[in-house]
C-alpha cells in the first residue's frame, strides 16, 4: 500500500476478514495509519501479511553442519523423555595434515588429543590416511596426508540451531525441552510464530532478560493471551523490541504493565495503532527505569510527551520519528530529559 492511502474499496474483504493486506516498511506510519483506519473493527483476523524474504545460507564447516542436521530433524532430537541441553553428533571429515603419511603415525595420538580438545569432541577415529599431494603439483611442495575422521562432538549450542531455524520465514514449533531456564535472551525477529510460542516462553524461561519480536506475524502476534503469558512468566525482562509489528494493540501494550520498573529498552516502532492514551499509560507503569524508547510512527501527542516528562527521568536514548506533539510540548520536552544523549526526530 504506497502513498496516498489506497481507498476502502480496493483492500480486499471478504465477509469481515481481511483476506490481503501488504504495508511495507517504505510506507509512512500515517499513511499506514489512515489505511488501517479504514477497516471495520471486526476484521481481526490477518490471513496473509508481509515479511521480509529470508536468504538461508548452506553451511560449509562441521560445526554448521551439525546445526543443520539438528534442526532439519528438531523434533526427533528433542523430546519429551530425553532433555538434553545440548546434541550429541557423529559425522566424517576430511583434513589435510602438513606431515607425510609414513611419519604421521607417530603424531597421530598426540593430534587425536589436541584436535578434540580444541573443536570440543567426545571421540575422533581414525577412518582412513592417504597422500594429499597431486601428481600435477610442483615436485618441491611440502609432503601432506588426507586423513578421514569420524567425529562425534559433544556441544551442540541449541543458539545456534535456533539462529538456523529463525532463517526461514516461518518458524518451526519448539519441542519441549529445547527451551528451559538457561535461557537468557531470544531473537525471532522477521519470523511467522507458531501457535502458543510465547505463553511457551512465559512458562518455562523465567529468567528471560531480552527478546526481539522485531517484524514478528502470525495468529500469536494478533492475539493477547500469548503477550500476557509472557509478561506474567518473564518479570526479569530488561529489553523488548516489538518494531515494525503494525497490529500491535492497546491490550497487548497494557500486558507489559506487569513488568514494572524491569524494563530498560523498548522500541515500539512503527506500532501505527496504539493509541496515544495507552502509550501514555504505558510510560506512566513502566517508564520509571527506562534507558532506551523508541516510539518512532507511533501516536506521539502531547499527552504522551508529558507523560515522557513525569515517568521518564532515566532515558538516555529517545526516537521520535514523525511525532505529532506539538512544539510547545517538544520544547517542554528537551529543557527537561536531561540524561538524553541520543536524540533522533527523522522523518
Amino acid at each position: 500500500l504506497c502513498h496516498p492511502p489506497v481507498p476502502p474499496p480496493l483492500l480486499r474483504i471478504r465477509g469481515g476478514l481481511l483476506f490481503q493486506c501488504s504495508l511495507t516498511s517504505s510506507t509512512s506510519p500515517i499513511s499506514c495509519r489512515a489505511v488501517l483506519a479504514y477497516l471495520p473493527s471486526r476484521c481481526t483476523s490477518w490471513t496473509s501479511m508481509s515479511y521480509r524474504p529470508h536468504k538461508r545460507k548452506r553451511a560449509t564447516r562441521l560445526d554448521g553442519k551439525c546445526v543443520e542436521v539438528v534442526g532439519d530433524n528438531l523434533q526427533q532430537a528433542f523430546h519429551p523423555e530425553r532433555l538434553p541441553a545440548s546434541i550429541s553428533y557423529t559425522s566424517r571429515w576430511s583434513i589435510v595434515i602438513p606431515h607425510p603419511p609414513d611419519s604421521f603415525d607417530q603424531h597421530k595420538d598426540q593430534f587425536l588429543s589436541e584436535y578434540c580438545r580444541r573443536k570440543e569432541l567426545t571421540n575422533v577415529r581414525i577412518v582412513g590416511t592417504e597422500s594429499a599431494n597431486d601428481s600435477n603439483q610442483m615436485n618441491d611442495a611440502p609432503p601432506s596426508t588426507r586423513v578421514t575422521l569420524e567425529l562425534q562432538r559433544k556441544l551442540l549450542p541449541r543458539k545456534e540451531i535456533l539462529k538456523y531455524l529463525c532463517e526461514s520465514p516461518i518458524l518451526v514449533p519448539l519441542p519441549p525441552g529445547f527451551l528451559d531456564d538457561t535461557w537468557t535472551e531470544l531473537n525471532f525477529s522477521g519470523c511467522v510464530l507458531p501457535d502458543k510460542l510465547l505463553s511457551q516462553v512465559g512458562s518455562v524461561v523465567p529468567n528471560l532478560e531480552s527478546i526481539d519480536l522485531k517484524q514478528c506475524s502470525g495468529n500469536e502476534i494478533l492475539g493477547t493471551g500469548g503477550f500476557e503469558a509472557l509478561c506474567e512468566g518473564c518479570r526479569q525482562l530488561r529489553k523488548v523490541n516489538l518494531a515494525g509489528i503494525m497490529t500491535l494493540r492497546d491490550e497487548q501494550l497494557a500486558c507489559m504493565h506487569k513488568l514494572g520498573s524491569s524494563l530498560r529498552s523498548v522500541d515500539l516502532g512503527g506500532s501505527v495503532c496504539l493509541s496515544s492514551s495507552a502509550l501514555a499509560t504505558f510510560l506512566m507503569r513502566a517508564g520509571k527505569n527506562l534507558q532506551e524508547l523508541d516510539l518512532s510512527g507511533c501516536q506521539v501527542s502531547d499527552e504522551v510527551i508529558l507523560s515522557l516528562i513525569e515517568n521518564c527521568k532515566s532515558l538516555t536514548s529517545l526516537s521520535l520519528g514523525y511525532c505529532e506533539a506539538t512544539h510547545h510540548a517538544m520544547a517542554m520536552l528537551f529543557r527537561n530529559l536531561k540524561k538524553v544523549t541520543v536524540l533522533r526526530l527523522v522523518r
